[in-house]
């Protein structure tokens, strides 16, 4: 007979002394074992923290929390910042490409040109050239234009010119 069939007579009231016995002796058995395995999760569990410990934990994690919100926050305004800044640059570049007549070749040969013109070289011959870009807003960003700074070396004397990429000034700005 297994347990559960004995077990079944105990609350019938029908087992005999010596099954009365076992079954009494296997509940005290498991009531044990429980008191066992009670005494060992209360070993395990986590206790509960106190009031101020509680308290101290929620105030570092707000602290953080506050933190990394205004860190993203500022990180989003530099992104927005630098889109902003970078489509505003964008839209003067497109417009001064557009209003551009003259490449920086172009402006390297004008400026060695002006300077046979107005007699300070007799050739093009032997002249070093060096041309730099930049973005002229000077009259707002729809009207931005491109300029050259040309620097040109001949016979021991540097030019500086100025160039106007629109092709509206060419100029001699500085002879050293």
């Amino acid at each position: 007979m297994n347990f559960e069939e004995l077990y079944e007579k105990y609350q019938n009231k029908t087992a005999t002394e010596e099954e009365i016995a076992y079954v009494e002796g296997e509940i005290a058995k498991a009531r044990r074992l429980s008191a066992i395995l009670d005494e060992q999760d209360q070993r395990r569990a986590i206790k509960p923290a106190d009031e101020e410990t509680t308290e101290r934990s929620v105030r570092r994690f707000l602290k953080k929390t506050r933190i990394r919100i205004a860190l993203t926050a500022a990180l989003a305004l530099v992104l927005l910042a630098a889109l902003l800044f970078g489509g505003v640059y964008t839209y003067a570049l497109i417009g001064a490409t557009n209003r551009s007549r003259l490449s920086r070749d172009e402006a390297a040969a004008l400026c060695c040109e002006l300077l046979v013109e107005k007699g300070y070289a007799d050739s093009t011959d032997g002249m070093r050239v060096e041309v730099e870009r930049d973005l002229a807003l000077h009259h707002g960003l729809s009207r931005a234009y491109f300029e050259y700074d040309v620097e040109i070396s001949h016979k021991g004397r540097e030019y500086e010119f100025y160039v106007d990429a629109t092709g509206s000034e060419a100029r001699l700005v500085e002879i050293d």
